[in-house]
């Protein structure tokens, strides 16, 4: 993923997000791979996804919200995310959430 900032007045600058597509079949070929190991953790300590960054930086957009709320404990912010079956490629457990 990459990202700039550009100033479009004194007042307004815009954040523009990329993502190679290349880069984003690695993640889920990875997550495949392990997936298909039994890399999943064990116990309460699951492996759940590898999601990359564009993707929380999207879900964040789309739902107004900051990333501290995103990540505030017992946010049911990335649970949602995760239950997005556009994300299911990068699911490694795929157990319920």
């Amino acid at each position: 993923m990459r990202a700039r900032i550009e100033e479009i007045d004194d007042k307004t600058e815009a954040h523009i997000y990329t993502a190679n597509l290349d880069d984003l079949r690695l993640v889920a070929d990875d997550c495949k791979a392990r997936q298909n190991a039994g890399l999943t953790g064990n116990g309460d300590m699951k492996h759940v996804a590898s999601v990359p960054g564009f993707f929380v930086q999207q879900y964040i957009n789309q739902n107004k919200i900051t990333f501290r709320e995103f990540m505030r404990p017992g946010s049911p912010h990335p649970d949602r995310m995760l239950s997005d079956p556009a994300l299911a490629h990068f699911r490694i457990w795929k157990g319920k959430l």
